[in-house]
């Protein structure tokens, strides 16, 4: 506008689309079947010896329905205006973030064969159990086993819709010719909304200051002073109200059966032993927005500090050295546990025996600090708005509902050595010692493959937490990395990096041994931080702490690249690249579940597998033109 004005405005938006796609699947609409010929799971005296499934996706495989789509919309308008030794900055931005038949669905039958030892087939063992195997006819095999299978009912497909709103002020303050001041205030609302279109996670004015300083010590850019401190939090994805907030099913019913049918792999001759059972109360039924999310939630945020120095030496390079800590302050995820809910229950005189549906499944909270939901006693919502009028505070404590505080620091050094192009080249090499600890990753929960945000099983109750704390799957103690690039030509330029990493921390997981209560009745299988003997006693279990199980080997990549930029074509780049040059494959993750959740109390053959390794040697030719 003028020397002293600038303003600036910006708007875009984009549209995803998500679907499943899988080469011969055989029937895909037979049964689903959880069939492994290695273990004992299927009944021996029943199974075929040439037996087949028909439907050749993994037993409990559930898919994208068609037409799921994500659609983005974010706008944001800036001023800036120059005042003496200020440069001032004020500005607003807005995400809105939509999505359309989000999350899955196992879209036919699916079966999933389970074993027991015979000291388990004269008593309850299940949620809603109705007879003992025994009793439904079952008879032990040679070895004293007794055989059962589960049908699973599973879907999440709903829409949901996010918001982001923010405001914020800037001044970038030149006190003097050496010293710059950078001082922020952002102001942020948050807003989610479930597949009925009402909101149950709302968040107004949550404020991140930050602070920034820059000194030039001698004030001919050799020698360089800075730090900062600041506040950050993520917004929240639309994906927290697919399963915690919407309607979800996700029911389990056990039966004993007479046989295996030879094709599809399904069983036959069924005899139910139990009620429909969901140990998160997931039925299908509807749910009050305040009853599914704590009404005085923070969103998940972390503090950063940082301090640095560099120096420039010889004339033609620099280094540094840089101090980084991050603290997580809070986090959001989805609490199911209901002792604590009968327990307030119970204490103020409510009484929850009337309601069609028990009123409580799971809650998006902070963990670590009180919360307060609404939830209704009798299940009725009279006038059929969604929302029960007669819902009752639960203002529950800390110590009420039992979870520690989050914790997660990440504390590193970083060293840099740089020359910049001089000479016909450049180059940059750096390493970064760093440490990452504490009881959660963040949102999501990488060491079982958990990527559904905010709805991780971390902290669903308190018996998942103990042992959690400890070396993050992000600790990553040593990495090594660099890259360059040298002008053989005017046209021509040749480059390379490399990147060298420790090993992350590996777990042993298993079914629970602690002093408290498996409320999930053995659903969650194998995520507990205790790991057995595959005696089925849990007597015989060890805890194991996170991290405690050694770590990965070290891993490295090298890549090369080639650019062309002919003087007759001006604007025009030509480049080859080849990543991962000498195709070096190392493992990335393992398989982490030391106890089987097909057999119970015994062993899981697969455990420490590799599950996926770094990329492979890849080739890309790019063509640009700038104009």
């Amino acid at each position: 506008m003028t020397d002293n004005l600038l303003i600036t405005a910006l708007y875009g938006q984009s549209k995803y689309k998500h679907k499943d796609q899988f080469g011969n699947l055989g029937d895909a609409t037979a049964p689903q079947i959880f069939f492994n010929g290695t273990t004992a799971a299927i009944d021996p005296r029943l199974i075929n010896p040439n037996q087949q499934v028909a439907n050749a996706l993994a037993g409990g495989t559930s898919l994208i329905p068609a037409g799921a789509q994500e659609t983005t919309k974010s706008f944001r308008f800036d001023v800036e205006y120059k005042l003496f030794d200020h440069t001032l900055r004020a500005g607003i931005d807005d995400n809105r973030l939509k999505s359309k038949d989000a999350g899955e669905a196992i879209l036919t039958d699916y079966f999933r064969y389970v074993r027991y030892p015979n000291s388990r087939g004269d008593q309850m063992f299940l949620n809603n159990q109705t007879q003992t195997l025994v009793e439904a006819g079952a008879t032990p095999d040679a070895d004293g086993f007794y055989y059962a299978v589960r049908s699973r009912d599973f879907t999440t497909v709903t829409d949901a819709q996010s918001n982001q709103s923010a405001q914020y002020i800037e001044d970038r303050w030149q006190v003097t010719n050496t010293v710059l001041l950078t001082l922020g205030l952002r102001n942020e609302q948050f807003e989610n909304k479930n597949g009925d279109g009402e909101t149950f996670l709302k968040m107004d004015d949550f404020l991140s200051p930050r602070l920034s300083a820059s000194w030039d010590v001698f004030g001919d850019a050799t020698t360089k002073i800075y730090g900062s401190a600041g506040r950050y939090s993520l917004q929240i994805p639309t994906h927290v109200a697919v399963r915690g907030a919407s309607r979800s099913t996700l029911a389990d019913t056990y039966f004993v059966y007479t046989g295996v049918d030879p094709v599809t792999g399904a069983p036959t001759g069924l005899t139910q032993i139990a009620d429909v059972y969901s140990a998160n109360n997931e039925y299908g039924q509807a749910k009050d927005p305040r009853s599914v999310a704590s009404q005085n939630i923070d969103p998940t945020y972390q503090d950063e500090f940082t301090l640095g120095f560099e120096q420039a030496f010889l004339t033609s390079y620099t280094g540094g050295v840089s101090l980084t800590y991050r603290k997580l302050k809070a986090t959001i995820d989805d609490f199911c546990d209901y002792r604590p809910i009968d327990a307030y229950a119970e204490e103020h005189g409510i009484d929850l025996s009337k309601a069609e549906f028990y009123p409580f499944g799971c809650a998006t909270i902070n963990p670590g600090k009180g919360n307060t939901i609404y939830l209704d006693p009798d299940g009725a919502d009279d006038d059929e708005d969604g929302v029960d009028e007669e819902a009752v505070a639960f203002d529950l404590s800390a110590a009420d509902i039992g979870l520690p505080k989050p914790k997660r620091t990440y504390t590193a050094l970083n060293f840099f050595l740089e020359h910049p192009f001089r000479d016909k080249w450049y180059g940059k090499l750096m390493y970064t010692w760093a440490k990452s600890k504490g009881n959660t990753e963040g949102q999501t929960k990488s060491d079982n493959g958990q990527s559904d945000v905010a709805v991780t099983s971390t902290w669903d109750f308190p018996e998942l937490m103990e042992g959690a704390n400890g070396y993050l799957p992000s600790d990553r103690r040593h990495t090594i990395n660099g890259f360059g690039y040298y002008q053989v030509a005017p046209e021509w330029a040749v480059g390379g990096a490399f990147r060298l990493e420790s090993g992350r921390p590996k777990n042993c997981f298993g079914d629970y041994a602690g002093d408290g209560e498996d409320i999930g009745g053995g659903q969650y299988g194998a995520v507990f931080f205790y790991c057995g003997d595959g005696s089925g006693d849990p007597d015989g279990a060890v805890a194991t702490p996170r991290g405690s199980a050694g770590r990965l080997p070290w891993s490295y990549t090298f890549d090369l690249n080639v650019v062309y930029q002919p003087k007759y074509v001006d604007g025009l780049t030509l480049r080859a690249d080849v990543f991962n040059l000498f195709n070096r494959q190392s493992t990335s993750s393992i398989n982490e579940e030391h106890d089987s959740v097909i057999n119970y109390g015994g062993l899981n053959s697969s455990y420490g597998r590799v599950i996926s390794y770094t990329d492979p040697r890849v080739f890309r030719l790019t063509a640009s033109y700038e104009f």
